[in-house]
């Protein structure tokens, strides 16, 4: 009894029960936001996953088998505008919900299709903003602005991450998408 007496006399037990409840509150907090973020995983590869949008992409990213971009013409096009629509949505969807995800993550994770999606779409989008009149200065709107940005960094880490033996040129990303945003001007407008 003299032992336990002097030893834990002098202490504040208030004092100590708050650091107590300090540490359960932070292991509290680390927990929730590793389920926070491990729901965010699974929330992504949901909309990856989907069905739609997985056709979508095989649909659209055959272009890029293509060696030549000539033989990419109006009328496959026209067949993959419905597919061209839902990968810019889906991207963006997809781009918007990875805040606890750092952009080095998802270049590892995601850099292939996302940089092949905007790499032959970026045009599709321009077009897009420019029929929102969302590109004029001072516009602090931007149709599909995540998808672009993502896509962007996305498109930079291609030469990194392509095997040796392949070339970013190879794939023509500025000549196949100047040839998918020509008929989004041309042919999708004609329709109104």
């Amino acid at each position: 009894m003299y032992f336990f007496d002097c030893c834990f006399c002098d202490i504040n037990w208030q004092t100590f029960w708050t650091a107590v409840g300090a540490l359960v509150t932070i292991g509290g907090i680390i927990y929730a936001v590793v389920q926070l973020r491990s729901q965010v995983f699974n929330n992504l590869q949901r909309i990856f996953t989907d069905y739609r949008f997985a056709e979508a992409r095989k649909n659209v990213f055959n272009m890029l088998i293509e060696k030549d971009h000539e033989k990419i013409t109006y009328p496959i096009i026209s067949k993959l505008e419905d597919d061209i629509g839902i990968i810019c949505r889906k991207m963006d969807e997809f781009c918007h919900r990875t805040p606890l995800v750092s952009d080095r993550e998802k270049i590892e994770l995601w850099w292939n299709p996302i940089g092949k999606a905007w790499g032959l779409l970026q045009g599709v989008v321009e077009y897009e903003r420019e029929k929102a009149h969302w590109n004029k200065k001072g516009s602090k709107k931007k149709k599909w602005r995540e998808f672009e940005n993502m896509g962007q960094k996305c498109l930079l880490a291609f030469p990194a991450k392509l095997p040796s033996k392949k070339n970013v040129k190879e794939f023509q990303f500025d000549k196949k998408a100047e040839v998918i945003k020509e008929y989004f001007e041309k042919i999708v407008k004609n329709r109104k």
